[in-house]
């Protein structure tokens, strides 16, 4: 599997490149792993939906890229949902349980029942790496959350997380850090000048008295 982080060299912009130009691929290998298993040919495909073997093939190999409607009479002719060869969207219930399906393939997503609960776990050890990226971004935040004196603290702990998920995997975490931490120095700053303040007013109570 070609890993996106770590060395690889991937700026800004490269991801969705990536992405993009290895698109057809990956809808090449859903219609060639689907075909396989339904036990029809290249050329049977072809047949059905009006192409010829030779374009079939092209398609699986990721050498052209089936337009919508193609790929929907792919879809039909192989008997299946048409999203299931299409990459996962996960802006409705159905795309996103065909990203677990994809998940389940990639990297080895198992759905366990424990104390009547479901839980998603990975067996993929690199996909536990990034989400334990994630698990240590979320007990940072919630740690600052739970520190936060008022409403106007706790939107930029909430902008900071957003940013790190905006800009994940390039996020700057020293960046991350570092801003976490200054939200934190004007959070003592208040409470200094707070107490500042409460100590003056003790002192000038105990004045008063002692005159």
């Amino acid at each position: 599997m070609f890993n996106l982080l770590g060395g690889d060299g991937f700026n800004h912009g490269q991801l969705i490149q990536f992405n993009e130009r290895h698109s057809g691929s990956r809808i090449g290998q859903r219609i060639r792993e689907i075909r396989t298993e339904r036990g029809i040919t290249q050329a049977q495909l072809g047949t059905r939906v009006g192409l010829n073997a030779d374009r079939i093939q092209k398609y699986e190999n990721g050498a052209r890229k089936p337009k919508t409607d193609m790929l929907t009479e792919i879809a039909v002719a192989l008997g299946v949902e048409s999203l299931s060869l299409s990459d996962p969207v996960v802006g409705n219930y159905i795309g996103a349980m065909y990203a677990f399906f994809e998940m389940e393939k990639l990297y080895g997503l198992k759905l366990k029942r424990i104390d009547g609960h479901l839980y998603l776990t990975f067996e993929d050890g690199t996909m536990n790496g990034y989400l334990e990226d994630w698990e240590k971004e979320l007990n940072m935040i919630n740690e600052e959350l739970k520190n936060s004196p008022d409403e106007d603290d706790r939107k930029k702990v909430l902008h900071a997380y957003k940013l790190w998920k905006w800009n994940y995997p390039y996020e700057d975490k020293e960046f991350s850090q570092d801003y976490l931490n200054e939200l934190r120095k004007d959070e003592l700053k208040k409470k200094i000048d707070m107490l500042q303040k409460e100590l003056s007013a003790l002192d000038k109570n105990i004045k008063k008295k002692k005159k």
